[in-house]
């Protein structure tokens, strides 16, 4: 996403976290595996939203933000539950990712969109991040059982949200 990063109402980044664990898709025969050497053949990523933090100040006078997130990969949408009236939110939802022939490579970005919930009007995109096709093929081929977490920051698309304080 081109642009700047979000900035929230306490003037710091506004940052999601990421969990991810590589496993194997369900399968027949479960106990016989393929070779440590062996990457290829479907796979599953398991992609925990954790949380959000410096959100800014998005619903009026009185009001926070009413945050939720959406993952997208491969045409798939997956929507977080929407938290409300905070600046920091915990999700800590896990999707699973999969892909039919690790060995191919993924040729599709994951994009993470975080959207303001309103009641009376369209909701409102707070920013959004993406991970690159080529990073997802590398997530993917990753020893099965293998787990880590990342922190990115929100760009918002051409212009720095201005914070509940009128600074940017």
């Amino acid at each position: 996403a081109e642009g700047k990063a979000v900035v929230g109402h306490d003037k710091k980044k506004c940052e999601v976290v990421l969990k991810a664990t590589v496993g194997e898709i369900p399968r027949a025969f479960p106990s016989v595996t393929a070779s440590h050497s062996d990457v290829s053949g479907p796979r599953r990523l398991d992609f925990t939203v954790a949380s959000v933090a410096h959100l800014p100040k998005m619903d009026g006078i009185f009001g926070k933000c009413d945050p939720y997130a959406v993952l997208e990969f491969e045409g798939i949408e997956y929507r977080t539950e929407t938290k409300k009236n905070t600046y920091e939110a915990v999700w800590d939802e896990t999707f699973a990712l999969d892909t039919e022939d690790v060995s191919k490579g993924v040729s599709a970005n994951c994009l993470v969109t975080l959207w303001d919930w309103d009641a009376a009007s369209k909701d409102d995109e707070i920013g959004c991040f993406t991970i690159a096709a080529a990073r997802m093929s590398e997530l993917f081929r990753a020893d099965i059982g293998s787990s880590g977490s990342e922190t990115f920051s929100v760009i918002d698309k051409g212009k720095a949200v201005v914070g509940h304080d009128k600074k940017k």
